[in-house]
Protein backbone atom coordinates (compact mmCIF):
# COMPACT_ATOMS: atom_id res chain seq x y z
CA UNK A 1 0.00 0.00 0.00
CA UNK A 2 1.29 3.48 -0.85
CA UNK A 3 2.84 5.36 2.03
CA UNK A 4 0.68 8.27 3.24
CA UNK A 5 1.46 11.11 5.63
CA UNK A 6 0.15 10.88 9.18
CA UNK A 7 -1.91 13.65 10.78
CA UNK A 8 1.32 15.19 12.09
CA UNK A 9 2.71 15.39 8.57
CA UNK A 10 5.32 12.67 9.14
CA UNK A 11 5.38 9.73 6.74
CA UNK A 12 3.58 6.59 7.88
CA UNK A 13 5.59 3.56 8.88
CA UNK A 14 6.41 1.15 6.07
CA UNK A 15 7.60 -2.40 5.88
CA UNK A 16 11.34 -2.39 5.21
CA UNK A 17 11.18 -5.95 3.91
CA UNK A 18 8.45 -5.04 1.42
CA UNK A 19 10.38 -1.95 0.36
CA UNK A 20 13.57 -3.95 -0.22
CA UNK A 21 11.60 -6.57 -2.16
CA UNK A 22 10.36 -3.83 -4.47
CA UNK A 23 13.87 -2.43 -4.87
CA UNK A 24 15.30 -5.88 -5.55
CA UNK A 25 12.83 -6.53 -8.36
CA UNK A 26 13.61 -3.15 -9.93
CA UNK A 27 17.39 -3.69 -9.80
CA UNK A 28 16.89 -7.23 -11.09
CA UNK A 29 14.94 -5.99 -14.10
CA UNK A 30 16.72 -2.71 -14.93
CA UNK A 31 20.18 -3.03 -13.36
CA UNK A 32 21.80 -0.72 -10.85
CA UNK A 33 23.05 1.96 -13.23
CA UNK A 34 19.67 2.35 -14.91
CA UNK A 35 17.78 3.05 -11.69
CA UNK A 36 17.47 6.49 -10.06
CA UNK A 37 16.57 7.33 -6.46
CA UNK A 38 13.14 8.45 -7.67
CA UNK A 39 12.66 5.14 -9.47
CA UNK A 40 13.57 3.31 -6.27
CA UNK A 41 11.23 5.33 -4.07
CA UNK A 42 8.37 4.54 -6.45
CA UNK A 43 9.23 0.83 -6.61
CA UNK A 44 9.56 0.70 -2.81
CA UNK A 45 6.20 2.47 -2.41
CA UNK A 46 7.66 5.14 -0.18
CA UNK A 47 8.15 8.89 -0.36
CA UNK A 48 11.52 10.26 -1.42
CA UNK A 49 11.98 11.76 2.03
CA UNK A 50 11.54 8.31 3.58
CA UNK A 51 13.99 6.89 1.05
CA UNK A 52 16.76 9.25 2.09
CA UNK A 53 15.90 9.21 5.80
CA UNK A 54 15.71 5.42 6.03
CA UNK A 55 18.30 4.29 3.48
CA UNK A 56 20.47 7.27 2.60
CA UNK A 57 21.59 6.21 -0.88
CA UNK A 58 20.98 3.90 -3.82
CA UNK A 59 24.05 1.85 -2.95
CA UNK A 60 22.76 1.08 0.55
CA UNK A 61 19.46 -0.09 -0.92
CA UNK A 62 21.27 -2.17 -3.52
CA UNK A 63 23.36 -3.94 -0.89
CA UNK A 64 20.26 -4.76 1.14
CA UNK A 65 18.49 -5.96 -2.02
CA UNK A 66 21.47 -8.14 -2.89
CA UNK A 67 21.43 -9.70 0.58
CA UNK A 68 17.67 -10.23 0.33
CA UNK A 69 18.10 -11.92 -3.06
CA UNK A 70 20.90 -14.20 -1.88
CA UNK A 71 18.73 -15.73 0.84
CA UNK A 72 16.55 -17.53 -1.72
CA UNK A 73 19.08 -18.07 -4.53
CA UNK A 74 19.24 -21.70 -5.74
CA UNK A 75 22.91 -22.10 -4.78
CA UNK A 76 22.19 -21.50 -1.07
CA UNK A 77 21.63 -25.25 -0.64
CA UNK A 78 25.36 -25.77 -1.09
CA UNK A 79 26.09 -23.41 1.82
CA UNK A 80 23.89 -25.58 4.03
CA UNK A 81 25.83 -28.82 3.46
CA UNK A 82 26.87 -30.55 6.69
CA UNK A 83 29.70 -33.08 7.09
CA UNK A 84 28.48 -36.43 5.80
CA UNK A 85 25.78 -34.94 3.55
CA UNK A 86 25.87 -36.18 -0.06
CA UNK A 87 27.45 -33.39 -2.09
CA UNK A 88 26.97 -34.30 -5.75
CA UNK A 89 23.19 -34.88 -5.56
CA UNK A 90 22.91 -31.53 -3.76
CA UNK A 91 24.83 -29.73 -6.52
CA UNK A 92 22.73 -31.48 -9.18
CA UNK A 93 19.51 -30.52 -7.41
CA UNK A 94 20.75 -26.93 -7.18
CA UNK A 95 21.18 -26.72 -10.96
CA UNK A 96 17.83 -28.43 -11.52
CA UNK A 97 16.07 -25.83 -9.35
CA UNK A 98 17.95 -23.04 -11.11
CA UNK A 99 16.60 -24.27 -14.45
CA UNK A 100 13.08 -24.32 -13.06
CA UNK A 101 13.29 -20.82 -11.64
CA UNK A 102 14.90 -19.25 -14.70
CA UNK A 103 12.43 -20.80 -17.13
CA UNK A 104 9.52 -19.72 -14.94
CA UNK A 105 10.64 -16.07 -14.93
CA UNK A 106 8.59 -14.48 -17.72
CA UNK A 107 10.81 -11.38 -17.65
CA UNK A 108 13.95 -13.48 -18.32
CA UNK A 109 15.93 -11.53 -15.73
CA UNK A 110 18.56 -14.20 -15.13
CA UNK A 111 20.42 -13.86 -11.81
CA UNK A 112 20.66 -10.53 -9.98
CA UNK A 113 24.16 -11.27 -8.74
CA UNK A 114 25.44 -12.44 -12.13
CA UNK A 115 23.87 -9.44 -13.87
CA UNK A 116 25.47 -7.09 -11.36
CA UNK A 117 28.90 -8.72 -11.69
CA UNK A 118 28.93 -7.85 -15.38
CA UNK A 119 27.51 -4.39 -14.80
CA UNK A 120 29.52 -3.13 -11.83
CA UNK A 121 32.89 -4.88 -11.41
CA UNK A 122 35.52 -2.52 -12.78
CA UNK A 123 32.90 0.22 -13.10
CA UNK A 124 31.68 1.13 -9.60
CA UNK A 125 34.39 1.63 -6.99
CA UNK A 126 32.04 0.94 -4.08
CA UNK A 127 29.90 -1.93 -5.33
CA UNK A 128 32.37 -3.60 -7.69
CA UNK A 129 34.57 -4.92 -4.85
CA UNK A 130 31.48 -6.20 -3.02
CA UNK A 131 30.48 -8.25 -6.04
CA UNK A 132 34.04 -9.45 -6.53
CA UNK A 133 33.98 -10.77 -2.97
CA UNK A 134 30.61 -12.40 -3.66
CA UNK A 135 32.13 -14.36 -6.56
CA UNK A 136 35.15 -15.29 -4.45
CA UNK A 137 32.81 -16.46 -1.70
CA UNK A 138 30.97 -18.71 -4.15
CA UNK A 139 34.27 -20.25 -5.20
CA UNK A 140 35.15 -20.87 -1.54
CA UNK A 141 31.76 -22.48 -0.88
CA UNK A 142 32.07 -24.82 -3.86
CA UNK A 143 35.67 -25.59 -2.99
CA UNK A 144 34.64 -26.72 0.50
CA UNK A 145 31.79 -28.78 -0.98
CA UNK A 146 34.02 -30.47 -3.55
CA UNK A 147 36.69 -31.19 -0.97
CA UNK A 148 34.00 -32.86 1.13
CA UNK A 149 32.86 -34.88 -1.90
CA UNK A 150 36.42 -36.06 -2.51
CA UNK A 151 36.93 -36.93 1.15
CA UNK A 152 33.67 -38.90 1.17
CA UNK A 153 34.63 -40.86 -1.94
CA UNK A 154 31.92 -39.33 -4.11
CA UNK A 155 34.25 -37.73 -6.60
CA UNK A 156 37.71 -37.99 -8.14
CA UNK A 157 38.93 -34.77 -9.71
CA UNK A 158 41.41 -34.59 -12.59
CA UNK A 159 42.37 -31.06 -11.54
CA UNK A 160 42.83 -29.29 -8.22
CA UNK A 161 39.79 -28.74 -6.02
CA UNK A 162 40.23 -24.98 -6.43
CA UNK A 163 40.31 -25.19 -10.23
CA UNK A 164 37.24 -27.43 -10.20
CA UNK A 165 35.39 -25.00 -7.91
CA UNK A 166 36.21 -22.16 -10.28
CA UNK A 167 34.87 -24.14 -13.23
CA UNK A 168 31.63 -24.77 -11.35
CA UNK A 169 31.20 -21.08 -10.58
CA UNK A 170 32.07 -20.18 -14.19
CA UNK A 171 29.36 -22.56 -15.40
CA UNK A 172 26.91 -21.18 -12.82
CA UNK A 173 27.52 -17.66 -14.13
CA UNK A 174 27.20 -18.88 -17.71
CA UNK A 175 23.95 -20.82 -17.30
CA UNK A 176 22.37 -17.83 -15.58
CA UNK A 177 23.40 -15.66 -18.51
CA UNK A 178 22.22 -18.05 -21.21
CA UNK A 179 18.88 -18.46 -19.43
CA UNK A 180 18.04 -14.97 -20.67
CA UNK A 181 17.91 -16.33 -24.21
CA UNK A 182 17.29 -20.07 -23.74
CA UNK A 183 13.83 -20.01 -22.21
CA UNK A 184 12.97 -23.71 -22.24
CA UNK A 185 13.39 -25.55 -18.94
CA UNK A 186 14.26 -28.84 -20.58
CA UNK A 187 16.90 -27.23 -22.77
CA UNK A 188 18.48 -25.52 -19.77
CA UNK A 189 18.51 -28.77 -17.81
CA UNK A 190 20.01 -30.68 -20.74
CA UNK A 191 22.85 -28.13 -20.77
CA UNK A 192 23.39 -28.51 -17.04
CA UNK A 193 23.18 -32.27 -17.22
CA UNK A 194 25.86 -32.43 -19.92
CA UNK A 195 28.18 -30.32 -17.76
CA UNK A 196 27.47 -32.31 -14.60
CA UNK A 197 28.04 -35.65 -16.36
CA UNK A 198 31.44 -34.41 -17.50
CA UNK A 199 32.12 -33.20 -14.00
CA UNK A 200 31.52 -36.66 -12.55
CA UNK A 201 28.03 -36.48 -11.10
CA UNK A 202 26.57 -40.03 -11.16
CA UNK A 203 23.89 -40.71 -13.75
CA UNK A 204 21.49 -41.99 -11.10
CA UNK A 205 21.64 -38.63 -9.28
CA UNK A 206 20.77 -36.88 -12.54
CA UNK A 207 18.02 -39.35 -13.48
CA UNK A 208 16.30 -38.69 -10.15
CA UNK A 209 15.90 -35.08 -11.25
CA UNK A 210 14.46 -35.89 -14.68
CA UNK A 211 12.27 -33.23 -16.26
CA UNK A 212 8.57 -33.69 -15.74
CA UNK A 213 5.72 -31.72 -17.26
CA UNK A 214 3.35 -29.91 -14.93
Amino acid sequence: MTEKPTASGRPAEFSRDDAIEGAMNLFWRDGYLGVSASDLAAAMNIQRSSFYNSFGSRSVVFLEALEHYSKSAPDKVVDALEPGDPVLPTIAAMFRELCRQRAADVEARGCLVCNSVGELIGVDDELGPVLLRAVEDRIDVFERALRQAVDQGELTLPNSVTASARSLVAFLLGINLISKTVRDEQALWDTCRSFLEGFGVPEQALDSLAFTVG
